[in-house]
């Protein structure tokens, strides 16, 4: 209704509980219906002693078939977790913020362009740390990463877009110009076609 009423584009992204056994399951349906308004993957749920590597196999027949993949590390794990999201695939990560604990692997992710997925409160939440000053989106944005401000779980942080990114400009002394590349970041890196893509952009100014 979205989409047909605003200027929105809208897309499913599939989740995963990594801790449960249907991930090879999913995975297979997101296949099945991939350009029936699904555009990606993505697995959640615990990250510590359930790596992604765990669901090489479902992640391997995703990337075969042009399923993008965003999977969640780097919160409830440290850079590890990252890692191992990397090494399966994934250009976007869920969160990511712990990344700035390993200074190469941070490096890495800038260079290759690996998109953050931040929610600030979110993050507060899980002990990522103790205040908006304190989080690490600041430090991530200083080194170049690619991040992006998002609301997470709306029921359980009981927040808007909005609201994370005035928390955020009050924190690091954010201007327009910065708000306005963190939109940008986030279309170029959405999961849709090109032309989509190129759409979003355009109206972002």
């Amino acid at each position: 209704a979205a989409a047909q009423g605003y200027q929105v584009t809208t897309g499913l992204i599939v989740s995963a509980m990594r801790h449960l056994d249907r991930v090879g399951e999913v995975a297979d349906a997101v296949v099945a219906r991939r350009g029936s308004g699904v555009v990606g993957f993505d697995l959640a749920g615990p990250e510590a002693g359930f790596p992604a590597s765990r669901h090489a196999a479902a992640l391997a027949r995703l990337r075969s078939a042009g399923v993008p993949l965003t999977l969640h590390a780097g919160e409830g794990d440290g850079p590890a977790s990252v890692r191992d999201a990397l090494d399966q695939g994934a250009t976007r990560l869920g969160h990511g913020v712990r990344v700035v604990e390993d200074p190469e692997l941070l490096a890495e992710v800038v260079a290759r362009g690996v998109c953050l997925e931040v929610a600030p409160t979110s993050n507060l939440q899980t002990g990522i740390a103790s205040s908006y000053a304190e989080h690490p989106f600041g430090r991530l944005d200083r080194a170049g990463a690619l991040v992006t401000v998002n609301t997470d779980n709306r029921l359980m942080s009981q927040t808007l877009p909005s609201a994370e990114l005035r928390h955020l400009r009050d924190a690091f002394s954010l201007t327009r110009d910065d708000l306005l590349r963190y939109a940008r970041t986030a279309a170029a890196s959405a999961f849709v076609a090109d032309a989509d893509r190129a759409a979003l952009l355009a109206r972002i100014h």
